[in-house]
């Protein structure tokens, strides 16, 4: 009766540490699945049109101008943005932010966004692997010491047609 209870006590313990080492090597297979979509996200084949604008809060332009270091000037200022699928509530199941350096600068329309993931449904992109486009950046000034920045992004207005423009490849490098 001793070794049945002996056991039945060593297949427990033998059970939660074997479930310990799988949750570590789950979360760690996790980390290097993110590191390696950061390092080489989706690339985008756009027109370079421009046609979907990207609504900023003044928090948003502020660090945007700060971070980059930009200052208002006639032309455009070119930088790659990231989309990435966040996880969203039950009102809202398709959020998609928009991140430029490592930094969330705003959130796609929701209906848009909602058409670009049930596109990309059946791609890595649904599990947070983010897909490079090109930003337009225009920087003017509201008053003396006061900037401001819009921001276009190199997407079609049509969600639907993103899927065939992704370049599945990976891409070298992080989005910069």
């Amino acid at each position: 009766m001793h070794f049945l209870i002996l056991l039945l006590i060593c297949v427990a313990v033998g059970f939660i540490v074997v479930r310990r080492f799988d949750r570590r090597r789950w979360h760690r297979c996790q980390i290097e699945r993110d590191i390696f979509f950061r390092n080489h996200p989706y690339g985008l084949n756009g027109d370079q049109q421009f046609k979907v604008s990207l609504a900023l809060s003044q928090s948003a332009q502020k660090k945007l101008v700060n971070e980059l270091m930009l200052k208002p000037i006639d032309q455009s200022v070119y930088k790659k943005a990231c989309l990435q699928r966040e996880a969203g509530q039950h009102n809202q199941p398709f959020l998609v932010r928009v991140m430029i350096h490592d930094f969330k600068i705003g959130y796609l329309e929701p209906a848009y966004a909602e058409q670009l993931c049930k596109n990309l449904h059946q791609t890595d992109f649904m599990i947070g692997r983010p897909v490079a486009v090109l930003a337009e950046i225009l920087i003017f000034q509201k008053t003396a010491h006061d900037f401001r920045c819009r921001v276009k992004l190199d997407l079609p207005q049509d969600p639907r047609r993103v899927r065939s423009l992704i370049d599945y490849k990976t891409v070298e490098g992080s989005a910069d």
